[in-house]
């Protein structure tokens, strides 16, 4: 599991929770279910190990992709801008502005979840982020247009369950 579990009822928790609602409330968005066809940009969220190489499905390999890799460790002295880091979580549990907002500023087709874990930091940056159409597999994250329940924690399966759910919606 990524950075530290906070338990439900701890302060930090609740004011963590109560920032993500804020986020959802203040996020003007147009939610829009994309065609395959029509998805130029993707937001993909993912683990440190995940390799770019299994993205293989037609719907990331045609379209601009940003990759934000979330890390276990202390942020290295050479600076990612596409990372997160345990270190840049801040006492509330959330991301620091600082290197994640130009990633929640963006205006994605499709935001993509594919760490699979209950983590503030995480559904902060879903809530907060423009996309049109957001997925993931964490049922507690009320940022997410689509919650798919895979069994194991594959991100291809994930990326393909997606890709059929949204041809199966746009027929």
């Amino acid at each position: 599991m990524y950075f530290c579990s906070v338990k439900k009822k701890n302060l930090r928790y609740r004011i963590g929770e109560n920032s993500i609602r804020k986020a959802l409330k203040n996020n003007a968005r147009k939610i829009s279910f994309p065609s395959i066809n029509s998805i130029k940009t993707i937001g993909i969220i993912c683990h440190a190990e995940t390799d770019e190489q299994q993205f293989t499905s037609p719907l990331i390999q045609h379209a601009q992709r940003t990759i934000v890799r979330v890390y276990n460790s202390k942020r290295p002295k050479e600076n990612i801008d596409t990372a997160l880091y345990k270190s840049d979580i801040n006492f509330w549990g959330l991301p620091s502005k600082k290197y994640i907002k130009p990633f929640m500023d963006e205006a994605f087709d499709i935001l993509i979840d594919l760490t699979g874990s209950t983590n503030q930091a995480i559904e902060y940056i879903c809530a907060k982020s423009k996309a049109g159409f957001k997925a993931g597999t964490n049922p507690e994250c009320p940022a997410f247009d689509l919650i798919i329940n895979i069994s194991n924690n594959d991100s291809q399966t994930l990326i393909n369950e997606i890709e059929r759910t949204l041809k199966n919606l746009n027929q």
